[in-house]
């Protein structure tokens, strides 16, 4: 079910004259929705007239409320013959416009010319800074990989059942970026780099620069021209999932024990629902990925409390004496991957391209008792 708001700010959407359903509405759909098995997901356009990074900031806040499985932020795009891509309208709003390419969209012709499809999109306007709108797509980026179904579906339902707002958790990951792993860092830092670089003052700035052979191949081998986002969620997946995962975790221990909601019981759930998080997402792309099994030792029986048809607290799933739990990926998980691993390529670039084509139930192990 897509519910795509663009924005949920009433002013916001008056001034591009659309109307939404209203917040209690979306908000009440989403435990409908998913009582019916069915998966959800919700769409915001960053930069709209009249939108600050207060009101993005908010309209994502009441979307992740609503507990949707996805919600994809997308940056505005001009497009010619729109209302809002002529002269009064972007004096109007003062938008400030900057050129991209249209991922993975180019060609060299048999006479040796690179042409590349490009795209013009709004990056600031009078209510929005360009630094808000880099900060903005880097929350974009938290959000995409983290509240991305499967893998930290558990941990969200533990902290729920703790009165802890999903929304805080994601925040916090934005504005503690100093303190998460190495790795993580560097991959931030390299995101935030490619999201100014990808942008061009002028088509003819693009079109010049990728008649070069060795700009060329950056296209080629996906260093320009991707979509960042697809592009670097894949990327996290499939070689950083498990600092991913240790980020998460330790900011959601941090939130745990500032609300002083950590006794025993709870401290014995949440290292449950932390191994049980860190078994999912283990080494799912690697090319050892059938030998290397994680196996942790859970209080808790975590698969139960998912699939349980009622509403039950975790507290009411203590295994006997504890279970031993293995992780695995079955060989159909296997095949389907590899098989758009041979076609896309093994390389970030084509992981990119499988993420988006498998499954998202297919990427993450699975738990069995020993």
């Amino acid at each position: 079910m897509t519910m795509s708001v663009q924005s949920m700010d009433p002013q916001v959407l008056s001034n591009i004259r659309r109307d939404n359903i209203s917040k209690q509405a979306l908000i009440a759909l989403g435990p409908a929705l998913k009582k019916e098995g069915l998966s959800s997901i919700s769409e915001v356009i960053l930069g709209l007239p009249g939108e600050s990074h207060a009101s993005t900031i908010q309209t994502l806040k009441d979307l992740i409320h609503a507990d949707l499985d996805w919600i994809n932020i997308w940056t505005l795009m001009l497009l010619e013959g729109s209302e809002l891509n002529t002269p009064q309208e972007r004096k109007k709003w003062n938008i400030e416009s900057k050129f991209r390419i249209i991922p993975r969209d180019f060609v060299k012709l048999k006479n040796g010319t690179v042409v590349t499809e490009i795209e013009e999109v709004g990056v600031s306007t009078s209510t929005l800074s360009f630094d808000e709108y880099v900060e903005l797509r880097l929350f974009a980026l938290i959000i995409k990989v983290t509240k991305s179904g499967t893998i930290f579906a558990p941990l969200f339902k533990f902290l729920r059942e703790q009165n802890v707002d999903i929304f805080d958790l994601l925040y916090q990951m934005l504005k503690s970026i100093d303190h998460a792993p190495k790795n993580i860092q560097e991959v931030f830092k390299q995101f935030k780099q490619d999201t100014i670089t990808e942008l061009w003052d002028t088509p003819e700035e693009i079109e010049k620069n990728y008649q070069n052979e060795s700009e060329y191949k950056k296209l080629l081998n996906g260093e320009a021209g991707q979509n960042l986002i697809y592009y670097y969620h894949a990327l996290i997946i499939s070689e950083h999932i498990s600092d991913w995962t240790e980020f998460t975790l330790q900011l959601s221990e941090k939130i745990l024990n500032q609300d002083k909601k950590i006794d025993e019981s709870v401290n014995q759930q949440f290292l449950s629902v932390s191994r049980y998080c860190q078994g999912l997402g283990y080494n799912i792309l690697g090319k050892d990925r059938m030998q290397t099994e994680p196996k942790f030792f859970l209080d808790y029986n975590v698969m139960a409390w998912m699939n349980a048809k009622t509403s039950s607290s975790l507290n009411n799933f203590k295994n006997k004496n504890g279970k031993e739990v293995i992780f695995k990926l079955t060989k159909e998980q296997f095949d389907l991957v590899q098989d758009n691993l041979e076609i896309f390529g093994d390389t970030p670039t084509g992981r990119s391209q499988v993420i988006k084509v498998v499954p998202e139930s297919k990427w993450w192990r699975h738990s069995v008792t020993i």
